[in-house]
């Protein structure tokens, strides 16, 4: 059984670090992205530009979108990695840092994961 285990073990590490090696880091895709935020409901909108600026638009479901907000974030500002890219909004609010982590999900969808720093980098638990 332990021989059995090691086995897949060691082909499950052969596998993914030979698909990581292989693996370029992913970009971007120019256009629109949009979803809606579980945890406040807000209407999200990721504009991607092919001239390197770009927004995050977010609107309220509550109020009937009366308010957006427009957050602008450069090339410099996205990062990207074998398995996600960050997208990091420096100065969206008064001393705080927005962090877009987008996964990849089935074929042409991302998860996102958002979350807010002040800017010494500290989480703020919501």
């Amino acid at each position: 059984m332990n021989r059995l285990l090691a086995s897949l073990t060691l082909t499950f590490y052969l596998a993914l670090t030979s698909m990581l090696a292989q693996s370029e880091p992913l970009s971007m895709p120019l256009g629109l992205w949009k979803g809606v935020s579980e945890s406040d409901y807000n209407y999200k909108l990721l504009q991607i530009n092919e001239n390197g600026e770009h927004f995050l638009f977010e609107a309220s479901i509550g109020n009937a979108f009366r308010h957006i907000r427009r957050l602008p974030f450069a090339n410099e500002d996205i990062k990207c990695s074998t398995l996600n890219c960050e997208i990091t909004i420096p100065s969206f609010d008064e001393g705080y840092v927005k962090h877009l982590i987008l996964s990849p999900y089935i074929d042409t969808d991302y998860k996102v994961l958002e979350s807010t720093t002040v800017k010494n980098k500290k989480p703020i638990l919501k």
